[in-house]
């Protein structure tokens, strides 16, 4: 059954690559009403106008063969059910708790909740010949594997967007990222939603501590945004002093002096002299800026580094 919904992950890996919009997205409001108190993670992007970036035309392909199935789950989607998954995302957004646990939002085009049922009958006749059982309560459905046994459960929103926990078996944990009911607003990650654009290539807010060359992390706030055929990365950390954010703009500043890989290609050397770092109290800020076409050979250089290994 997991082959079933192995192509749902693919939407998401392109948060990374898709052009700014102008508008909160569907699937960004469903999750800011869903989430509870507990999320310390939010991440969210616009993918409706990723396919003509040449980001995405040069690395998308190359993240196909990254391992997983999930080129081959595309492929037979396609074949099996008249359905390209990349092109029935607009917009995803997924939120976490302590624990890395939680729940991704798509926004859907063009894929009804009764076309979706259908598709995984088709797949799983192709690819199992066997067949499925579903079965709704409320918001959620389950769908199970009759050959294997196997089940998992989504949830159907208005607006056609389909919501399924990180772990999708686990019924009680959709449950849970369901209901939140605009708890959200009171999360660890609250202070950090005004900071966040919804409509950007990508956002994301945190407010985890992570321990980085003997410093703390307490939080942070991620915004791509995608314009012109340029791209601009702004991160800010918030640190646990005004000493350790002034050690990480140092950190920063000299990785972008020194930092040259064997082999790679001189776009990459461009994008680490963009990077600029600066401080103010405890919040460390980098920024980072690249053309649309040099951020492409970079992306693509470094995946077809990572297939080596």
């Amino acid at each position: 059954m997991s082959k079933i919904f192995a192509w749902l992950s693919s939407a998401f890996v392109l948060l990374f690559f898709t052009s700014i919009a102008s508008a909160t997205t569907k699937s960004f409001t469903a999750a800011s009403a869903s989430l509870p108190s507990d999320v310390e993670v939010l991440a969210t992007s616009n993918l409706k106008s990723v396919r003509s970036t040449e980001t995405f035309k040069t690395v998308f392909p190359e993240l196909m063969k990254l391992g997983g199935g999930v080129g081959a789950a595309v492929d037979t989607v396609k074949k099996e059910c008249g359905i390209d998954p990349v092109k029935a995302f607009d917009d995803a957004t997924i939120g976490l708790d302590k624990k890395d646990k939680g729940a991704v939002f798509f926004a859907l085009s063009g894929v009804s909740e009764q076309k979706l049922l259908d598709c995984v009958a088709k797949v799983a006749k192709a690819e199992n010949k066997s067949t499925v059982s579903t079965k709704k309560s409320g918001a959620i459905t389950e769908v199970k594997n009759d050959k294997s046994g196997q089940t998992v459960f989504y949830a159907w929103l208005p607006g056609d967007v389909l919501v399924v926990a990180t772990e999708p078996d686990d019924k009680p944990l959709l449950e849970r990222m369901l209901g939140g009911k605009g708890g959200l607003s009171k999360s660890p990650v609250a202070g950090r939603l005004s900071k966040m654009d919804p409509g950007a290539a990508l956002s994301v807010a945190f407010a985890k501590q992570l321990p980085v060359e003997k410093m703390t992390v307490k939080g942070a706030n991620v915004n791509v945004a995608a314009s012109g055929g340029n791209v601009t990365a702004t991160t800010v950390l918030e640190m646990a002093s005004k000493k350790e954010a002034e050690q990480i703009v140092t950190i920063a500043t000299m990785a972008a002096a020194i930092a040259k890989p064997k082999g790679a290609p001189k776009e990459l050397e461009r994008l680490l002299k963009s990077i600029n770092a600066s401080s103010s109290g405890a919040d460390a800020t980098i920024t980072a800026q690249s053309t649309e076409k040099e951020l492409a050979v970079v992306l693509g250089w470094a995946l077809k580094e990572a297939l080596r290994f």
